[in-house]
């Protein structure tokens, strides 16, 4: 079977928000709810952050639904402030986060997908098990 590299990047995504949501126990990072529907969110968006950011565990927090889809479009400068708020919790900083993406390679082959997902798989297995 010929390596897809767009079908493996969905994998992936799929993966990496599982990792994501196990992290965060399944719990909105930003209204603390625990029920309902939960997406694994880029901080630094996936047009942005290219491959290298996309799959990177520092660029995800969990949210509910209802924060990921509503709360962002109506609350931008709030989202923008809490988001900053939880990374500095983190160490981390939006725009160094953001720079050390840049440049990184757009495309991966078939052996680092392969090495990708297994770290992925790795990661679940470990935070399903705490």
């Amino acid at each position: 079977m010929k390596f897809n590299p767009t079908r493996a990047k969905y994998i992936l995504l799929a993966l990496w928000g599982c990792v994501i949501r196990a992290r965060d126990r399944h719990t909105c990072q930003w209204c603390g709810r625990t029920t309902g529907k939960m997406d694994g969110h880029h901080i630094i968006s996936k047009g942005r952050c290219g491959l290298s950011g996309m799959f990177d565990l520092d660029n995800g927090v969990t949210l509910c639904f209802h924060c990921h889809r509503a709360q962002m479009e109506t609350h931008p400068v709030e989202y923008n402030d809490w988001i900053r708020g939880w990374l500095h919790d983190k160490d981390l900083d939006y725009y160094q986060l953001r720079q050390s993406f840049e440049g990184k390679k757009t495309y991966f082959n078939q052996d680092e997908f392969a090495l990708k997902k297994k770290v992925l798989e790795d990661m679940l297995k470990t935070k399903e098990s705490l």
